[in-house]
C-alpha cells in the first residue's frame, strides 16, 4: 500500500498474528454497530419475544415448560414420565384409570379432558395420542408413524408481526463468533440445536471473514429459547477459559420485520492490529488526510479454490468447469484428507472413493459435490448434467462464487481507475459530498466545472 509519494515506500508489518487482532462490526441499515450487551434473558422476556405476552384464550397457545408443568399437575410425576418413555419407544400404549390420577383431577371434567388432549398435543405433537372413554380412563398409545417437524414457535395470530412467507414472526439477534467464517458459524448454530441448514431458519445480511472475532446481525422465525440454548452448551466449563471470547454467542434478540438477504447493511467498522510495521508518524498523517483504497482481500476469493474463476464459470454456464475447478488439488492451504480426496478425484475422476477419503467427519464444499457427481452418475452412467450437482449446493455457496466475481471485477476497475490518476478526480467520478459518511449523499462528477 502507498502512503507517499515515493511509490517504493510501502507500509510492512504483520496481520492478524492472533485472532483477537482483527475486529469487526457490522453496521446494520439503521446505523446502529453489531454489539453483544445482552445474552441472559428471563422467562417473560423469551415468551414476549415469541409473541406470548397477550393473554392466552386456551392451552394451545402455552410453551411447552408450562405444558409440561400443567400436565404434570393433572397426571401426577409417574404418570408423565410413562408418557415421555412411550414417546421414545416405536409403538404401545397404556391406560390410566381414575384412581391413578391425582385427587384434584376428575375425567369427568369435560373441560378438563379437553385440556389433557391439548396438553399432551403440545408437548409430544404427533407422537402421542389420547383417548379418553367414559369418563373412567385414559387411553395413551403411541403413533405408528411421526411427523417431526422443526421447532418454530407456536404464537397469536392477531396484532402480530409476520413474515409474509412463513406467517412467523421475524426476530432479529447479534451473533458474535470466532475464528468462523459465518457459513461455517450458521451450519455449526443449526446442527447444535438440531435444525437442517437447508431450511434458511437464520439468515445473516453479509459473509464475515473467518480469522477474527466478528459480530454481526441475523434473522429467525425459531424460538429464541431455541437459539439461546448455543450459549449454555459454549459456556467455559472451568475456571481458566472463563474470561476467553467464545466460539459463538448470540444476544440482543429483538422483533424485527423482515428476514434479512444479503445486502441489508449500511457497512462495517473494522480494527486491525498491525504488529512489527515500519508506520511513521508522516504515514498515519497521509492515512488520516486521504485515506486508503479499499480492496476486497484475499479472504473472498477462497484459499482452497478460485473462487471468482468458479464464479465466472457459472456465469457462462460452465458447470463442468465449475466443478473441475472447486475439486482441484491446488495444494493450497487446506486439511490433508481434503487435498487427498481431490488429489484422487482430479486423477481417477472417482466421486464414490473421494467419499469414502473424506469419511464422514469431513463436511462442506466438497463433500456436496462429490455427492451430487454420486447421484448425477447413479442415474446414468454417461451423465453430463453438472447443472444438477451444482445445485446439490445451498444457496449461500452458490452466491459465494457470483460475490467473488463480483470481487475481483471491482478490484480490476480500481486498478484501471488509478492508472488515469491516483491523487485527482475525473468526469465520471462518483463523490461523497456530505461531511456526513452515514447518509452516504454520492455526487457524480460531471464537468470540469464541479472538479474545479
Amino acid at each position: 500500500l502507498h502512503v507517499t509519494d515515493d511509490p517504493n515506500e510501502r507500509i510492512t508489518g504483520r496481520l492478524k498474528t492472533f485472532i483477537s487482532d482483527f475486529v469487526v462490526r457490522e453496521v446494520n441499515n439503521e446505523g446502529i454497530p453489531a454489539n453483544i450487551t445482552k445474552i441472559h434473558y428471563s422467562v417473560e422476556e423469551i415468551d414476549k419475544l415469541n409473541g406470548m405476552d397477550a393473554p392466552i384464550d386456551d392451552l394451545s397457545k402455552i410453551p411447552k415448560d408450562l405444558s409440561r408443568e400443567k400436565l404434570v399437575s393433572i397426571l401426577g410425576q409417574n404418570n408423565f414420565q410413562k408418557i415421555e418413555e412411550l414417546a421414545k419407544e416405536i409403538n404401545g400404549e397404556f391406560t390410566l384409570n381414575q384412581e391413578d390420577l391425582p385427587e384434584t383431577s376428575d375425567l369427568k371434567d369435560k373441560t378438563l379432558r379437553k385440556n389433557i388432549h391439548i396438553l399432551i398435543r403440545n408437548l409430544f405433537e404427533h407422537k402421542i395420542s389420547s383417548n379418553i372413554k367414559n369418563g373412567e380412563t385414559i387411553e395413551i398409545f403411541k403413533k405408528l408413524k411421526s411427523n417431526e417437524n422443526i421447532d418454530i414457535r407456536d404464537r397469536q395470530s392477531i396484532g402480530r408481526r409476520k413474515n409474509e412467507k412463513t406467517n412467523k414472526e421475524v426476530l432479529r439477534f447479534v451473533l458474535q463468533k470466532r475464528n468462523l467464517d459465518t457459513i461455517s458459524a450458521i451450519d455449526k448454530i443449526c446442527k447444535m440445536i438440531r435444525v437442517n441448514p437447508k431450511t434458511n431458519l437464520i439468515k445473516y445480511a453479509g459473509v464475515k471473514d473467518r480469522r477474527g472475532v466478528t459480530t454481526q446481525f441475523c434473522t429467525t422465525i425459531l424460538d429464541c429459547r431455541k437459539v439461546l440454548e448455543l450459549n449454555k452448551q459454549l459456556e467455559p466449563k472451568n475456571e481458566k477459559n472463563k474470561n476467553e471470547i467464545p466460539m459463538l454467542q448470540v444476544g440482543n434478540f429483538e422483533k424485527y420485520h423482515e428476514h434479512y438477504n444479503i445486502g441489508c447493511l449500511k457497512g462495517n467498522q473494522f480494527c486491525l492490529i498491525v504488529r512489527n510495521t515500519n508506520l511513521t508518524n508522516e504515514m498515519v498523517d497521509t492515512f488520516k488526510n486521504y485515506g486508503f483504497i479499499n480492496y476486497f482481500g484475499l479472504q473472498r476469493f477462497g484459499l482452497s479454490s478460485p473462487t471468482c474463476l468458479i464464479g465466472l464459470a457459472l456465469i457462462k454456464g460452465d458447470y463442468k468447469t465449475a466443478v473441475d475447478l472447486a475439486l482441484h488439488n491446488f495444494n493450497c492451504k487446506t486439511s490433508f484428507t481434503i487435498k487427498k480426496a481431490k488429489e484422487h478425484y482430479s486423477l481417477n475422476q472417482d466421486a464414490t472413493e473421494a467419499l469414502n477419503i473424506l469419511g464422514y467427519r469431513t463436511n462442506g464444499l466438497e463433500k456436496l459435490l462429490f455427492k451430487g457427481i454420486e447421484r448425477m452418475l447413479d442415474k446414468s452412467p454417461n451423465s453430463k448434467d453438472w447443472l444438477s450437482v451444482f445445485q446439490t449446493l445451498p444457496r449461500n455457496f452458490k452466491s459465494l462464487f457470483l460475490h467473488a466475481y463480483q470481487s475481483w471485477l471491482f478490484n480490476q476497475l480500481i486498478n484501471f481507475r488509478l492508472k488515469k490518476s491516483s491523487n485527482k478526480l475525473l468526469i465520471g467520478d462518483f463523490v461523497i459530498t456530505d461531511e456526513d459518511y452515514s447518509e452516504k449523499k454520492i455526487t457524480e462528477i460531471k464537468s470540469q466545472e464541479a472538479i474545479d
